[in-house]
C-alpha cells in the first residue's frame, strides 16, 4: 500500500513522517510532496492507493488536484486535511466522492482510524475487480448449495452437522478450541448500487472487509447467505483468549463493517451480535438473532442480542397501552399536525424499552388503524383519496414493520386527511369557491364532492348544517345571483344569459328563473329597469340639501 500526503507546508509533511506508525498500517512506502506541482511530478511515475492531501494550498487547491487526480486514478482513496469548515469546499469534495476528510489540528489516532479505512476499502475493492474480470462470480454456484444447507440446519429443517463441520474446516477451526460468536448483518434496503454487485460479490466483499479488519486480532470469520437482505456469520476466537474474546472487542469490528460497507454498496444496515457460545447453541442463537431483526424497528446500527429464549410479548411481557382516546379526540376535531406529533413522542418513548419490536409496534399500528377506519366510515371519505400508488394498503397495512416505516405512514396519512377535509369547515368553503368559479357549467353535486375529496352524501350533510340549504339549492341560487345580475347590468340576450349561467336549455332556464323570482328573465329584466328610470327621475327633481 502505498500513502501519498500532500501539503504546502514542510512542517506538517515532516510531522505526518515521523508520527505515522507505517508498518502497524500496512503502508509499504510514504512520499511526500509540498504542493500540488510536486505531487503531480510524482503520480506521473507512481500510482498511489491512498492520498493524503491539504484543501487550501496557495498555488493550487486541494481540490483542484483532486479533482485532476482522481480522474486519472478513479480507484485511489483520497482524505483531505483541513483546518476549518467551508461549505463550498465540502461540497466540492463531497461531489468528486473524496473518501473523507480530517481535521486539523488532528488526533493521530482519527487520522490512523480513517487510513485504516481506506487501505481496507482499497484493498476490498480491488479483490472485487479481481474476482469479477476473472469470470469467478458463480464459481460461488456450489456456495449458494452449502449456504442454503447451513440455512437449513439454522432454521431446524436439516439434522445433518456435516455442513456445520465444513464450516469450522474452512477456518481450520477444532471441536474444543474456543467458543464462537454468531453475528447478523441487516441491510435495510436494496438499492441499484447494491443490486448491480450480486448476491455473491456482496457476499464476497463483506468477508473481505471481515478478514481485513481481524487479521490483527488473530480472530477468523465465516459467513453465510441468508437472503438478499441479511447474511449469518460466526466469529471463531481460535488463540485467542476468551476473556478479550468479547463484545467490547468486537463491537468495534463490527461498526467499521458497517461503515465501510455503507460506502462501497452505498445502503444502511444494521449488525447484530450475540454473546460466545459453543457450537451445539448456534440453532439457538440464531433464533435469537432473527427475533431480534423484529425486534429492532428503531433500526439501531449495533444490536446486542441476549441470550433470553423466549421472545417477548409487548413490553415487559404484556401489551402495549395506547392512548387512544386523546388521538380520537385530537382526530376527531381535525387537529392533525398535533396527533402526528403526538404518535411520534410516544413511539420515541416505548420504542426503547425492553423487548418492545414488531409486537408493540403492532399494537400501536392496530390501534391506529382502528381510529382512522372509524373516522372515515364515520364522515364517508373516500379510502381512495388515503391509499394510493404512494401509499399502496400493502405497504399501510406492513409499516408497522418499523419505526421509520409507521411515522412516514403516519405522516403521509395526516396530510391527505388535511387535503380531504382540512375540517368540514374547509371543506364546505372549497365546494363554495369550486361552485363560484363554475357557474358557466352545468354543475353536479357528484362533481363538486370529488373535487374536495370526501363522499357526496357526507358533504351535502355538512354543507346544509353549515348554510341551511343543500348543496343542488346552493348552486342554482348562485347561478339565478348571475342571471340577474347579466340581467341588470348587460344587454345580453336571454338565450346568452342561459347559456352563461350553465342552462343549455333556454325553457329550462325561464322555468328556474321563474320558480325562484316570481317572474320571467325577460320580466326582471323589464322591472329593474323600470325602477332604475323612475329613481333617476326622483334624483333629478329633488333640490339639493342645505
Amino acid at each position: 500500500m502505498k500513502l501519498l500526503a500532500v501539503d504546502d507546508q514542510e512542517a506538517v509533511l515532516t510531522m505526518l513522517k515521523n508520527r505515522l506508525d507505517c508498518k502497524k498500517l500496512g503502508i509499504a512506502r510514504f512520499d511526500t510532496a509540498c504542493g500540488a506541482a510536486r505531487a503531480r511530478e510524482l503520480l506521473a511515475v507512481s500510482a498511489y492507493e491512498i492520498i493524503l492531501c491539504d484543501i487550501e494550498m496557495p498555488e493550487e487547491d486541494g481540490i483542484s488536484f483532486a479533482r485532476w487526480a482522481l480522474e486519472r486514478y478513479p480507484d485511489t482513496k483520497l482524505i483531505f486535511l483541513t483546518s476549518h469548515m467551508d461549505a463550498s469546499y465540502m461540497k466540492e469534495a463531497i461531489s468528486m466522492h473524496s473518501f473523507d476528510y480530517v481535521f486539523q489540528p488532528f488526533v493521530l489516532y482519527e487520522l490512523e482510524t480513517v487510513l485504516r479505512k481506506a487501505a481496507v476499502q482499497y484493498r476490498v475493492e480491488a479483490e472485487n475487480r479481481s474476482y469479477q474480470e476473472k469470470g469467478m462470480l458463480f464459481q460461488s454456484y456450489g456456495e449458494e448449495i452449502f449456504d442454503a444447507r447451513i440455512m437449513r440446519y439454522l432454521e431446524g429443517e436439516s439434522e445433518n452437522t456435516e455442513e456445520l463441520r465444513q464450516l469450522a474446516d474452512q477456518q481450520d477451526i477444532r471441536p474444543g478450541s474456543g467458543p464462537w460468536a454468531p453475528f447478523l448483518v441487516q441491510f435495510h434496503e436494496q438499492k441499484e448500487k447494491m443490486r448491480a454487485f450480486g448476491s455473491g460479490l456482496v457476499k464476497f466483499s463483506l468477508k473481505n472487509i471481515l478478514e481485513e479488519l481481524l487479521e490483527p486480532l488473530q480472530i477468523r470469520c465465516n459467513l453465510v447467505r441468508g437472503s438478499e437482505s441479511f447474511y449469518y456469520g460466526i466469529f471463531y476466537a481460535g488463540a485467542v483468549a476468551e476473556e478479550e474474546f468479547s463484545r467490547k472487542r468486537l463491537a468495534p469490528l463490527l461498526q467499521s463493517l458497517r461503515e465501510i460497507g455503507q460506502s462501497i454498496f452505498g445502503v444502511s444496515s444494521t449488525l447484530y451480535l450475540y454473546p460466545c457460545i459453543w457450537p451445539s447453541g448456534l440453532r439457538l442463537a440464531y433464533g435469537r438473532l432473527k427475533e431480534a431483526v423484529e425486534e429492532n424497528v428503531d433500526r439501531r446500527e449495533m444490536y446486542f442480542v441476549s441470550e433470553r429464549e423466549n421472545r417477548p410479548v409487548g413490553v415487559q411481557g404484556r401489551a402495549i397501552l395506547v392512548p387512544e382516546e386523546s388521538w380520537k379526540r385530537l382526530l376527531v376535531r381535525g387537529e392533525f399536525r398535533q396527533l402526528e406529533e403526538s404518535i411520534f413522542r410516544y413511539i420515541a418513548q416505548v420504542s426503547g424499552q425492553e423487548g418492545f419490536g414488531v409486537k408493540g409496534m403492532t399494537d400501536i399500528h392496530k390501534s391506529f388503524n382502528v381510529m382512522l377506519l372509524s373516522y372515515m366510515a364515520e364522515r364517508e371519505l373516500d379510502s381512495t383519496r388515503i391509499f394510493t400508488p404512494e401509499l399502496p394498503y400493502q405497504k399501510y397495512m406492513l409499516s408497522y414493520q418499523s419505526c421509520e416505516a409507521f411515522e412516514s405512514m403516519v405522516h403521509y396519512v395526516m396530510e391527505r386527511l388535511q387535503q380531504m377535509t382540512g375540517g368540514c369547515q374547509d371543506a364546505v368553503d372549497e365546494a363554495m369557491k369550486y361552485i363560484r368559479l363554475h357557474l358557466s357549467e352545468p354543475v353536479t353535486v357528484s362533481e363538486i364532492s370529488d373535487a374536495v375529496g370526501m363522499n357526496a352524501e357526507y358533504l351535502t350533510k355538512q354543507f346544509r348544517k353549515r348554510t341551511g340549504q343543500s348543496l343542488k339549492s346552493y348552486v342554482t341560487t348562485q347561478k339565478i345571483e348571475m342571471a340577474k345580475m347579466l340581467l341588470r347590468t348587460t344587454d345580453l340576450s336571454v338565450t346568452m344569459i342561459s347559456d352563461h349561467t350553465g342552462y343549455d336549455n333556454y325553457n329550462n332556464f325561464t322555468r328556474v328563473f321563474k320558480r325562484c323570482t316570481d317572474m320571467t328573465p325577460a320580466e326582471y329584466r323589464r322591472d329593474w329597469r323600470t325602477a332604475e328610470g323612475a329613481q333617476a327621475g326622483r334624483g333629478t327633481d329633488e333640490p339639493p340639501e342645505a
